[in-house]
This record gives structure tokens, C-alpha cells and sequence, in this order.
């Protein structure tokens, strides 16, 4: 650990440090916990890629919100081609990546006035559920479940390997 990092870690306060194209290069264990960066679930995983006919859980309080700028057409590779999508609808979804062989389980909610949203479903026998409700998603796979708490809006995608069934990816 660097210098600057040691004594970043020892403040009681939130720090955190923006090089010249606004990304941290260092933040404190303080700022972390304050601004939820922590993984506060039990189950972790080895980094993963997204390949062909991996499974897709997507649960998503506002497109286009906090998600990395998701746009509706961009749903169109887990099969979604659901012209009444709007950028800021909430959308809950298990499918298939690049696999227009398979049918997608989804719903939306159109705006931003949502108090549930819940998608049930079995894949390859893998019982996956997802759902929005009282400012939480909450997605469970196969009795694994993956809760992140949000104030306004909050994108959760996981990816399971189509071949394999494992998580390959948890954001």
C-alpha cells in the first residue's frame, strides 16, 4: 500500500481522489462504505465474459438511469423487442444473450412510479427470480439470493454461463 492510500485510510473521513479524466485512482475505506461500494453479499465470483447463450438477469428500476446509459434497443440482444420500452421504465428480465432461438421472460413498468415488478422463471432448471419492490431488487438463483438497496434508481444485472449455470458476472 502506498503512502498516500495509508494515510487516506486513517482519516474518520470520506476521501476520495480524481485523476485529470475524472476516475478515482484512490478512495478510502470510509468513502467506500458511505457511498455502498462494498459487496455485501456472501457469494463472489471469478471474473467472466459475456459469451452467446448466456443467461441474463436484469432487473432495472429506470433504463437509462444509472446502468451505464442502457437504451431500450439495447435489450433487443436478449431478445426484447418490445416497442413500448421507454428510457426510464422499470424492466425486469431472464434471457438468453445473442440467442435469437430463445424467448426472454420479462416485464416493464412504464415511468417511475413502481412498487413491484416480478419475473419467475426456470432456466435450463435453474429457477431464477427477480423482483423490485419497497426500493429493492432482490434477484434469487436457485435459493442464492443477490439484494442491493437503492434511493432512486439502481441497475443489477447477473450473468450465468450458458454451459454452466454459474455466475460469471454480478454488478
Amino acid at each position: 500500500m502506498d503512502l498516500l492510500q495509508s494515510v487516506m485510510d486513517s482519516s474518520t473521513h470520506a476521501i476520495f481522489i480524481l485523476n485529470q479524466n475524472g476516475i478515482i485512482d484512490h478512495i478510502n475505506e470510509q468513502a467506500k462504505t458511505r457511498f455502498g461500494l462494498f459487496n455485501h453479499s456472501q457469494y463472489s465470483h471469478a471474473a467472466g465474459k459475456l459469451e452467446k447463450d448466456d443467461i441474463v438477469i436484469l432487473a432495472d428500476t429506470a433504463i437509462g438511469a444509472d446502468d451505464g446509459n442502457l437504451r431500450p434497443e439495447d435489450l433487443n440482444v436478449l431478445g426484447i423487442h418490445d416497442k413500448k420500452i421507454h428510457a426510464g421504465d422499470a424492466c425486469v428480465a431472464v434471457a438468453r444473450y445473442d440467442n435469437p432461438e430463445c424467448s426472454p421472460v420479462y416485464k416493464f413498468y412504464p415511468g417511475n412510479e413502481l412498487e413491484y415488478l416480478k419475473v419467475e422463471t426456470e432456466v435450463e432448471g435453474i429457477p431464477v427470480m427477480a423482483t423490485i419492490k419497497d426500493r429493492t431488487i432482490l434477484v434469487d438463483i436457485k435459493g442464492f439470493q443477490y439484494i442491493v438497496n437503492y434511493f432512486l434508481c439502481v441497475a443489477q444485472f447477473i450473468i450465468l454461463g450458458g454451459k454452466t449455470g454459474q455466475v460469471k458476472f454480478w454488478e
